[in-house]
């Protein structure tokens, strides 16, 4: 039986074969649902959603990796339950090792729902128009009024502290829905995201 161990604080991962695990977002996600305790397979498949086969492969992976490790088993008859933890809190990935954004497959996930919404919406089309000067795009009338999607895009000038105090409320909402989120509610993907303009 493995002994549990207080979890290093970073590992920095060098090995160019482990990136993949940190790029796709389901990989990554379940990876890092060990970090806070220890968990079954079982337990892990019931806290992502997914099911028990494809968690138990990829735990199995993520284990032969190195990124989990086994810190007990609890017997029973047949094969002792093994419980998992992650190698480390958190996992610093050099830039070098990085070829495209984390968030790269969340992103074409969430494009692909917004445009399946908008196939199934009831509106009779995308209306343009402007507000206050400013254009816009509306497709679920008034903001997302149907509750099935929405897409909000704004360009603005701003100073660094407004920056860093958008950045702050974008954060902060996010985690009051997060916090809200139940086991029995549908699931959304939701993304904020701001930028300096690369051209104009």
């Amino acid at each position: 039986m493995a002994k549990e161990t207080i979890l290093s604080s970073r590992a920095k991962v060098a090995d160019p074969r482990l990136v993949a695990a940190f790029l796709d977002s389901r990989t990554r996600r379940l990876l890092l649902a060990f970090v806070e305790r220890p968990l079954s397979v079982a337990a892990a498949a019931r806290l992502v959603g997914e099911p028990i086969g494809r968690v138990h492969y990829h735990v199995t992976s993520l284990a032969r990796k190195g990124l989990l490790k086994v810190v007990r088993e609890e017997k029973r008859a047949g094969r002792p339950v093994k419980y998992y933890r992650a190698a480390a809190a958190s996992f610093l990935v050099p830039l070098d090792l990085i070829d495209r954004s984390p968030g790269t497959g969340l992103a074409a996930e969430l494009r692909a729902g917004l445009d399946d919404a908008l196939l199934r919406s009831e509106e009779d089309g995308i209306i343009f128009f402007t507000e206050g000067g400013e254009p816009r795009v509306s497709w679920f009338g008034q903001a997302g009024a149907t509750g099935a999607a929405g897409e909000f895009w704004q360009i603005v000038g701003l100073a660094e502290p407004d920056v860093a105090a958008l950045g702050a409320e974008l954060r902060a909402l996010m985690l009051k829905y997060e916090a809200r989120s139940s086991a029995g509610g549908k699931s959304y993907l939701i993304h904020a995201a701001f930028a300096p303009r690369l051209r104009r």
